[in-house]
């Protein structure tokens, strides 16, 4: 199990580990007292079936799960299955995809008892994990070969983690990924998507083209140097960032504050997989890679849902209420020594203020204080009070 203070940190599931996000002060107060708390959410079981067909990725699934179940698993911790020869072909790049999107398909952000998106621990998975920790001792890469060793996934593999034969989940859902084609989220909302064989003879323009690449890691943008890779995007105009994460929030020079977050507030955006957006930059318009084609009889994508076992609103919130009364008794039963620390000039050592209760199912982030107004450096703590949830209630 791993968490961090990360909305995506659900990206572990994709190598069979529990990965759950939680908020800064909750960080903050592990690395303090070493002890935190969840809720136990209900478990959705997602079904694959099928394999895909060429031309159709782990981004695909990503985005069709957000479009086919955007209201079915908030709050859900989600478990992804199928049949042996359906998850061998999702590789483990594919699983760590399909885990991360998982924060757009259970909602909400930034809570601690929600966001996981677990994949299983299997043939594919120790295949992958070997083929790092034999790459480590190659490498003689000491920080990895003390994680990553041949013996502790032999360990791993002896006893490895599986769902329990009488497992009760809440919903069940199925995915076929047989009739799954190409798929364009937007625009500006992952909840919303279109084929791409029906978006694509809109002509839609692509008015502004700059392709920036970021390596997931530093060992990542190495090997894709070795191999050329790195330097063919170079050659071809690429601007390349640091490893890691950043465009999406605002944090390097790919985005222009002056213009929000994700570009002007009149243009609309786009997700799509790397295939769609490179032949799409190549094209000037919307479009998809050559190496797929519509399926002549398509008639939309399979799926569905099985018996859900959700409990009622009563008994969710009777199972609430007990549990914020036995986490009152463990707070107070803490035994806190007085802090020796002096506090900063002009910190308050109490605050006070008024609580409000947002009597709403599923609110994320955005009904906290709208993304439109995120990273706007011309806003006064008056503006940011204004705006504050609007978009919860005007």
């Amino acid at each position: 199990m791993c968490v961090a203070s990360d909305s995506h940190s659900n990206h572990y599931g994709g190598i069979g580990c529990l990965g759950s996000p939680l908020v800064r002060t909750d960080a903050a107060s592990i690395w303090a007292t070493s002890r935190t708390w969840w809720q136990i959410p209900p478990v959705a079981r997602v079904n694959f079936v099928g394999t895909l067909p060429p031309g159709v990725t782990a981004e695909d699934i990503a985005v069709a799960l957000n479009i086919f179940f955007k209201s079915d698993v908030p709050n859900h911790a989600v478990e992804f299955t199928g049949s042996e020869e359906t998850m061998a072909s999702l590789p483990v790049d594919s699983r760590l995809t399909i885990a991360n999107m998982t924060t757009e398909m259970t909602a909400l952000r930034f809570v601690s008892f929600s966001l996981s998106g677990l994949f299983p621990v299997d043939k594919t998975l120790e295949r992958w994990l070997r083929n790092k920790a034999t790459e480590a001792t190659i490498l003689d890469d000491r920080t990895t070969r003390l994680r990553i060793t041949h013996e502790k996934i032999d360990e791993l593999f002896a006893n490895p983690l599986t769902a329990d034969r009488d497992a009760v989940y809440a919903k069940q859902l199925y995915l076929n990924l047989d009739t799954l084609a190409p798929y364009v989220s937007g625009p500006d909302s992952v909840k919303v998507g279109t084929p791409l064989h029906e978006l694509a003879p809109q002509h839609i323009k692509i008015n502004r083209v700059q392709l920036y690449i970021a390596a997931a890691s530093a060992p990542e943008q190495e090997a894709a140097e070795a191999v050329g890779d790195w330097q063919t995007l170079l050659d071809a105009g690429a601007q390349a960032l640091p490893a890691g994460c950043g465009p999406c929030i605002g944090l390097v020079q790919a985005c222009w504050l002056e213009q929000g977050r994700v570009g002007h507030r009149d243009a609309q955006t786009y997700l799509a997989s790397p295939q769609v957006v490179a032949a799409s930059a190549l094209k000037g318009v919307i479009s998809g890679p050559d190496t797929y084609e519509v399926p002549t009889n398509w008639s939309g994508v399979e799926y569905g849902y099985g018996t859900s076992a959700e409990p009622t609103t009563e008994t969710k919130l009777s199972n609430f209420v007990q549990q914020m009364e036995s986490l009152i008794e463990q707070v107070e039963s803490i035994e806190t020594p007085r802090s020796e620390v002096d506090i900063l000039p002009g910190f308050p050592e109490k605050i006070s203020g008024e609580i409000i209760f947002c009597d709403a199912d599923n609110l994320n982030t955005d009904g906290i204080y709208p993304g439109k107004c995120t990273y706007q450096d011309n806003f006064s703590k008056e503006d940011m009070a204004r705006v504050c949830m609007e978009n919860y209630d005007p």
